[in-house]
């Protein structure tokens, strides 16, 4: 409930700044003036995720041709209770694992990261002069994550050794909403994490795309860079993400697309190591 309480009152002193108040909401607000345009699946979300951020609700895989990983994102974000005209209160709960392939439809899976918190979001408002109306979103959430069996070797060792890491955090991302793309810039703040070597704040900034092709296929993409420091030092995180969306009947889509990653490893268990890869997928979003 405290967590609940703090969301509602740092969103109440956001929208007091809004200068001219926009209702761009059918349902729950998009119109084709701004990112969230009118199409099938735009009721789903008021504040839609980040495309190819790392740390988003997911339903899908991707086979990382590189090192002959997978990645298996299973969870998903939903609003549940509107507090303000413009104002929601949500809830993430997802998990992102690495699986390694052996051939045969075996993959033993290595790693599993659990994230799971609250969040609160605005729909696109008007903010004194600016061009295009602003989104914000504020994610209060808990992450940790595990070694898993498929690490072990025919002896039962699992090497490297896994220890215990977990971090709670508040994420905050404010977006500027244009017809087909919305850049953004973001902050996240660690109070509390395990081991301590991670820095406590990881700025970061991207942008988004969508754009038909047809009435039910899109184009859409997006690039997220984060800095990621550890014992003082940063480096830079990228993750990138096109493909094409094609959406279903029943307020579902499904897209294929193609991913790229460099820097500090997004698995908690590899937090201080670097992975570069290309990879290729199926994401389904309902």
């Amino acid at each position: 409930m405290k967590y609940l309480f703090v969301l509602a009152v740092i969103f109440s002193v956001i929208t007091e700044t809004q200068v001219t108040a926009q209702s761009v909401l059918q349902n729950k607000g998009n119109t084709d003036t701004v990112f969230s345009h009118v199409s099938m699946h735009d009721t789903r979300l008021v504040f839609r995720p980040l495309i190819a951020n790392p740390f988003e609700a997911r339903v899908g895989t991707m086979y990382q041709a590189d090192d002959n990983k997978l990645r298996l994102d299973i969870g998903n974000t939903i609003d549940l209770i509107r507090i303000a005209p413009n104002i929601w209160i949500g809830a993430d709960f997802y998990t992102f694992t690495r699986l390694r392939s052996e051939g045969n439809f075996k993959f033993p899976v290595e790693t599993s990261d659990y994230f799971f918190g609250l969040n609160a979001s605005t729909s696109p408002m008007r903010i004194g002069s600016l061009p295009h109306p602003l989104a914000f979103r504020l994610r209060l959430a808990h992450i940790s994550s595990h070694m898993v069996d498929g690490l072990a070797d025919k002896t039962g060792k699992i090497s490297p050794l896994p220890f215990v890491y977990s971090r709670e955090f508040a994420d905050f991302t404010a977006a500027m909403c244009m017809r087909w793309w919305r850049p953004y810039i973001g902050i996240q703040y660690i109070w509390a994490t395990q081991p301590r070597s991670p820095e406590r704040f990881m700025p970061s900034i991207g942008f988004d795309f969508e754009h038909p092709i047809t009435k039910r296929m899109y184009i859409h993409g997006g690039i997220d860079c984060k800095a990621v420091g550890i014992n003082g030092v940063f480096s830079g995180q990228i993750a990138g993400q096109t493909g094409f969306l094609f959406y279903n009947d029943n307020n579902t889509a499904t897209a294929l697309n193609a991913y790229w990653f460099s820097g500090r490893s997004m698995h908690g268990m590899f937090f201080a190591q670097n992975d570069t890869y290309f990879a290729i997928g199926l994401q389904v979003m309902f």
